[in-house]
């Protein structure tokens, strides 16, 4: 029998790709696809056919109803997480709800992200990357097996929404730190990853993931190579800016927004990006190649 698989926040930036690959996967009988969601969700893209279940994990709201959560979770195999950033700390009324099925063989938290230090920690604009793994911790300590996504930078971020990460390609510019130029940075498209998620879901038992840890690197390019690719995108090199550490450590005092991107320049620069697990290939999607990538956010 297929897994069964939910996936919450199917609405969000990483759950709406996540949705078209999960109901790709369940039109051609490889899991049975249930879908989470908030009271008053647009549950519009939804297909008849495909079972919905109303959660409230707020735990601070007068509505929070954890036999609800506990009702909604049973007979699910596969729990697949895709809380935006503000929804986050919710992600501990899901590990309370999930504590009490028999049937889950692992749950794949919101992380697709960057994979931080203690170093990087030390930063406080950084703590809200810390909960992250304060989150597996208390899965752990739950005794619910978790899976972990790591990916690196995700372009359509990078490249268009955290500020100052060293590459801004509507203005053509990059601003380094330490020796960027011919050290490798690491991205993933939520393309990328949402095909990879699917691929791993659909072509191992569920409980053969759980406790993993899986790394998706679909680009690793120098901070030269990214040079050549805007002057090709642009028709004329990038302004070139090399950050000093006065520069950076201010950066990391800013917003919490503006610490991913001093943190990432760092270790694009410096130290190097950890990549811990096994690092997955994902053979179910073409890239379309660093140039293009790069062009979509040319104009946006």
């Amino acid at each position: 029998m297929a897994p069964t698989v939910a996936l919450y926040n199917h609405n969000g930036m990483v759950g709406s790709h996540l949705l078209r690959y999960l109901l790709a996967a369940h039109e051609a009988g490889l899991i049975i696809l249930y879908i989470l969601h908030r009271s008053g969700s647009n549950i519009d893209a939804i297909p008849q056919g495909i079972e919905t279940r109303v959660v409230n994990f707020v735990k601070d709201s007068p509505n929070f109803d954890a036999e609800l959560n506990r009702r909604a979770v049973q007979g699910i195999n596969v729990f697949i997480s895709a809380a935006a950033k503000a929804d986050l700390v919710n992600q501990v009324a899901i590990l309370e709800a999930l504590s009490t099925s028999t049937e889950l063989a692992t749950f794949i938290p919101s992380e697709y992200g960057i994979y931080w230090t203690e170093e990087d920690y030390t930063h406080d604009n950084l703590k809200l990357a810390k909960f992250k793994d304060q989150l597996v911790d208390l899965a752990k300590s739950l005794n619910i097996p978790t899976t972990i996504i790591k990916v690196g930078s995700i372009p359509e971020t990078t490249f268009g929404k955290v500020p100052d990460s060293g590459i801004n390609v509507k203005e053509n510019k990059v601003s380094f730190y330490g020796d960027a130029r011919t050290r490798k940075t690491i991205l993933a498209s939520l393309e990328y990853i949402a095909a990879g998620v699917i691929e791993l879901i659909t072509t191992h038992k569920p409980s053969e993931l759980a406790n993993k840890i899986y790394q998706f690197i679909e680009y690793e390019p120098t901070g030269e190579e990214i040079i050549q690719a805007l002057t090709v995108v642009h028709g004329r090199p990038p302004l070139i800016h090399i950050n000093t550490e006065e520069e950076l450590a201010e950066q990391y005092l800013k917003s919490i927004q503006e610490a991913i991107g001093a943190a990432t320049k760092y270790k694009w620069g410096k130290v190097g990006f950890e990549t811990p697990g096994e690092r997955v290939t994902v053979k179910s999607y073409i890239s379309i190649g660093l140039e293009a990538e790069l062009k979509r956010f040319a104009t946006k």
